[in-house]
């Protein structure tokens, strides 16, 4: 059993399960902030990555690191697209049980 029933989620006795639009929207802000600071980290690697990819130009290393350049990229653009999802579902699905609740509870 948790110890703290109602801050995990779980109701005593009953089995069900709680759920907080408050806490799902908190949750999306926070993960609004891990988006905005690895946006801002991605940056810094990026200029770092181009004045490398400039300094080795005629080198053998340029071409990989241009090539490792460009799948980082795209590896920062699906995550980047995942934490933006993931704040938008969290956001739906909050308001969705508030909408519930207010429906049920006839209050608004």
């Amino acid at each position: 059993m948790p110890e703290n029933p109602a801050r995990d989620g779980l109701l005593p006795a009953t089995g069900t399960l709680a759920v907080s639009p408050a806490d799902l929207f908190a949750h999306a802000g926070t993960v609004d902030e891990l988006h905005a600071g690895f946006t801002a980290a991605d940056g810094t690697a990026r200029e770092h990555t181009t004045a490398a990819r400039a300094a080795l130009d005629g080198w053998r290393t340029g071409p990989e690191l241009r090539t490792r350049a460009a799948r980082w990229e795209d590896q920062v653009a699906a995550l980047g697209g995942i934490l933006h999802e993931l704040a938008h579902r969290l956001r739906t699905t909050g308001a969705r049980y508030a909408a519930t609740e207010s429906a049920l509870t006839g209050e608004e």
